[in-house]
């Protein structure tokens, strides 16, 4: 998904003309990007080339206070619109800085334990940490869903995961 959005920025500031900054706990300083990257440590030590969730149950809170007190220390940044991800809570504390619209990435939204019918390989199925992280990861989502101002989603059946009562706020952009 990050990958998705870095190509929407792309053609939203080379196609349009559009001012984009991305936000990222991965390095990017080696890539040529058309429009501003910035980034933000979850942990001392150089940044990870790629992202690696470490599902944890507490990782969304990790990554929501590190993007958090990097945009607080980042006066400059000063967004007309914001587009983030709802699943890991990185939306959450903005709109403590910022009075400016949201919108959300909606994955979906898991259950608030995960059960064995989401395990993708039955075999394999999501140990005692993932299942807490899920739980976590639903609270982020389902609260996130209230926060925004719009969402989109790639698939109906994502949309129906999230509660029929925030499903108009959801649109689904294939």
């Amino acid at each position: 998904t990050r990958c998705n959005l870095r190509l929407g920025l792309r053609r939203l500031s080379t196609g349009f003309g559009w001012h984009c900054s991305f936000l990222t706990s991965v390095d990017t300083t080696h890539l040529q990007l058309p429009f501003d990257h910035w980034n933000y440590h979850i942990k001392p030590g150089p940044l990870p080339k790629v992202y690696r969730s470490d599902r944890t149950a507490m990782e969304p809170f990790v990554h929501m206070a590190a993007i958090y007190q990097g945009l607080r220390s980042t006066p400059q940044i000063k967004p007309d619109l914001i587009v983030g991800h709802t699943y890991f809570g990185s939306l959450f504390f903005l709109k403590q800085l910022y009075k400016c619209p949201m919108i959300g990435y909606f994955e979906w939204l898991p259950p608030p334990y995960w059960t064995d019918e989401f395990a993708l390989r039955p075999d394999f199925g999501p140990n005692e940490e993932e299942r807490l992280a899920a739980a976590a990861g639903h609270v982020m989502n389902y609260r996130l869903l209230h926060l925004i101002d719009a969402a989109y989603t790639p698939t109906h059946f994502q949309r129906g995961t999230a509660p029929q009562e925030l499903q108009y706020k959801i649109e689904v952009i294939h």
